[in-house]
């Protein structure tokens, strides 16, 4: 079954500004092949694949943002080996997770909405 609001793409990431003018990474799926629209975020609740490039299944769950591990109350934000992040994903090795976005691998994303009805 196809959703309304299925959109595939490659896991990646975004540098973004945060509410004190600091860069942080957010994690995203982009489309290289469309020209508007090509970015997703991944929301509280949406529904991500990752297959890598032989087709292996690397990650298939509801993503739920973890928004107080890494957290360091000296710099009021999220932090990992130095970098900023927007969140941490509930459930799975931020290493592991790190490693997917860095490698671009081929995803499905399904947004929450969709999965409701």
């Amino acid at each position: 079954m196809r959703h309304r609001n299925e959109f595939f793409g490659q896991a990646t990431y975004d540098i973004i500004q945060d509410h004190d003018n600091n860069s942080k990474i957010s994690w995203v799926i982009k489309n290289p092949e469309l020209t508007l629209g090509h970015t997703r975020q991944i929301d509280e609740g949406d529904y991500l694949e990752i297959v890598d490039n032989f087709g292996n299944l690397k990650l298939q769950k509801v993503i739920y943002h973890d928004t107080e591990s890494y957290y360091n109350p000296t710099h009021r934000r999220q932090l990992y080996n130095g970098a900023c992040i927007a969140w941490a994903p509930r459930g799975v090795a931020l290493d592991y997770w790190i490693g997917l976005f860095n490698n671009r691998f081929r995803a499905k994303l399904i947004k929450a909405e969709d999965l409701e009805e």
